[in-house]
């Protein structure tokens, strides 16, 4: 035995005393020899774990060279690189049956190899534990597809997705928006709570909130922010319409603004305008003056043109069919618009 401690602290080299007892403790009545030990440290070097990371996990060194060498082809062959087993080391002592278990449950609830080791901590999971959570999601209306999307849920304390489900359920969020919003079961309840009441501090009523459920996973003084930011351009009541502005920038949202001035927008009577960036608007622009008047306009021609454009079509209608949709809908839409708007 002193031996085998001798050689631990020769591995670990100046870490060896940061070696925790209960893991050196069980090294040692591991019924393995130095030379495993050995064996073990030099594959774990070679798999790219620096000193410090096998003292951190220093169990692996007492393991049977041949398991830890099978642990690590088994994830290999579940599409994890190398750099990702060893940001993962604690798969490696992992009973090799979990291991398949849970990546043939896993695979069952169709995550891609791709997705299974962007979630490799999902490996390692008691297996009773995994499927739990899984008909949890499926009870909440989850589809498997979305489950696969939302994976890292399946590492989550079941009461959490419990808690978090009835939070949004009496906000009055139905399950169909509850599985389109699904990360927001894994986020602490009280933040939950938390935000929820910060939209309602803004004026937000419940289907508001229902309907941009998203909110409730913002940072509560990015949402303040955001809130102060909007009434600058417009009143409560406006911006509770359009709650999903709450998402957005303010330096895009002042950007918006002023670019609706100088081309003689009114946001005001179609906020929804504020929405993506300037230079995204100024793309569907050149597109539609193309299309439908046949103009290839240089970038210093456009706001000139648009200006006398709205000039003469100043309304909703035209808001809506020239700013909102996006230049692949133009192009779609052609004819109809040529139309509307150059009949001749």
């Amino acid at each position: 035995m002193k031996q085998k401690l001798a050689v631990l602290e020769e591995l670990l080299e100046r870490n060896s005393s940061d070696c925790s007892k209960f893991s050196s403790d069980w090294i040692l009545r591991k019924g393995i020899t130095s030379e495993d030990m050995r064996q073990n440290h030099d594959f774990l070097t070679k798999m790219g774990l620096s000193n410090d990371k096998i003292t951190t996990f220093t169990y692996l060194l007492g393991m049977d060279p041949g398991v830890l060498q099978r642990n690590y082809r088994a994830l290999q062959s579940m599409g994890l690189s190398a750099k990702k087993i060893a940001s993962h080391a604690a798969l490696l002592g992992r009973d090799p049956d979990t291991l398949q278990r849970n990546y043939h449950v896993l695979q069952g609830m169709g995550l891609k190899d791709s997705k299974i080791a962007s979630r490799a901590t999902l490996l390692g999971m008691n297996p009773a534990m995994l499927q739990r959570n899984y008909r949890a999601l499926q009870s909440m209306g989850l589809k498997d597809d979305k489950i696969a999307t939302n994976a890292s849920l399946l590492e989550r304390d079941p009461d959490t997705l419990q808690r978090n489900y009835h939070v949004l359920q009496g906000i009055g969020l139905k399950d169909s928006k509850i599985a389109t919003c699904a990360h927001l079961l894994g986020w602490g309840p009280a933040t939950l709570q938390r935000n929820y009441h910060v939209l309602q501090g803004m004026g937000f009523k419940d289907d508001k909130i229902a309907t941009n459920a998203s909110l409730l996973g913002r940072d509560p003084a990015t949402l303040q922010h955001h809130y102060h930011a909007l009434q600058r351009f417009l009143d409560s009541n406006k911006i509770a319409i359009h709650a999903s502005l709450l998402g957005i920038n303010p330096r895009t949202i002042e950007d918006n603004v002023d670019f609706s001035g100088r081309i003689g927008v009114d946001y005001h009577i179609q906020p929804l305008v504020l929405f993506t960036t300037v230079k995204k608007k100024k793309e569907k622009l050149k597109c539609f003056f193309q299309i439908v008047f046949d103009e290839d306009l240089a970038e210093d021609q456009l706001e000139d043109r648009a200006r006398a454009f709205y000039a003469k079509n100043n309304d909703v209608n035209t808001i809506d069919r020239t700013l909102i949709p996006s230049s692949e809908h133009h192009q779609r839409n052609k004819e109809a618009l040529r139309k509307r708007y150059n009949p001749a």
